[in-house]
């Protein structure tokens, strides 16, 4: 295996994230909270640049660091 700084830490990333696919103290919530916010349109209250959108905001600030 490589000494790679760059390659070993996105090892322990893909290991952190994967111990936390499985972990149902987090994966719970995150289901409620989507179901819930699903029936309650909480996607519909964001705007972009005055424009209404509908998106979470956490997905607004992804694309904002992909682009």
């Amino acid at each position: 295996m490589s000494n790679d700084p760059i390659q070993s830490n996105f090892r322990e990333a893909v290991q952190r994230a994967n111990a936390q696919a499985v972990d149902a103290s987090i994966t719970k919530p995150a289901e409620q909270f989507f179901a819930r916010s699903h029936q309650l349109q909480y996607s519909y209250n964001f705007s972009w640049l005055s424009r209404p959108i509908i998106q979470y905001p956490q997905d607004i600030a992804a694309f904002q660091e992909v682009f």
